[in-house]
């Protein structure tokens, strides 16, 4: 099973991994998240979905609570965070804490959260060839679960919250 936990909208790009699909009959794609108001995407999904005949084997979960996404991610083989662009991506972090392994686009802080090669894969934004590969690779080998782990709790809110105050201030500080 793959998850992909993030809101069903274009920047997410929570498009059907139709290459994870084919070559995995058994797969299960999940998509945890809901539409922003007043958006299409995911219609847009739904028909998809349809057209190709896939409705065992992609699920909409729609959104879940923050207590939930534990059992989600343990409970995958692997994570997927396709989006055009982000912030720090929380959702790496809660994944690999869980010892899932990840692919991502290598927008925003991915490549500071993923390891290349260790806790998953880090790919080109727009590029699904190089996207289509990294999740068979993903797929096809075996992970250290509890070396993700522990390389996750790393990550720690306080270490995080000084950073960030000590980038402040020492940009505070610099003439202008």
């Amino acid at each position: 099973m793959a998850v992909a936990v993030a809101s069903h909208s274009f920047p997410k790009n929570q498009t059907l991994r139709r290459e994870l699909l084919a070559r995995y009959p058994d797969a299960l794609y999940v998509m945890v998240g809901g539409s922003r108001p007043g958006e299409s995407y995911r219609r847009r999904l739904e028909e998809e979905i349809r057209r190709r005949g896939l409705e065992g084997r992609v699920l909409f979960a729609g959104p879940r609570p923050q207590t939930e996404l534990r059992s989600w991610f343990s409970a995958a083989d692997l994570s997927v965070l396709a989006t055009q662009s982000e912030g720090w991506p929380n959702v790496l972090l809660e994944s690999l804490a869980c010892g899932t392994p990840v692919v991502a686009t290598a927008v925003g802080g991915a490549p500071e959260i993923v390891r290349d090669g260790q806790d998953g894969f880090l790919v080109s934004r727009g590029d699904a060839a190089v996207l289509a590969g990294a999740l068979r690779n993903a797929l096809d080998r075996p992970w250290d679960r509890p070396a993700i782990v522990r390389r996750a709790r790393r990550f720690d809110w306080a270490e995080s919250v000084e950073q960030a105050l000590d980038e402040l201030n020492a940009a505070l500080k610099r003439p202008a």
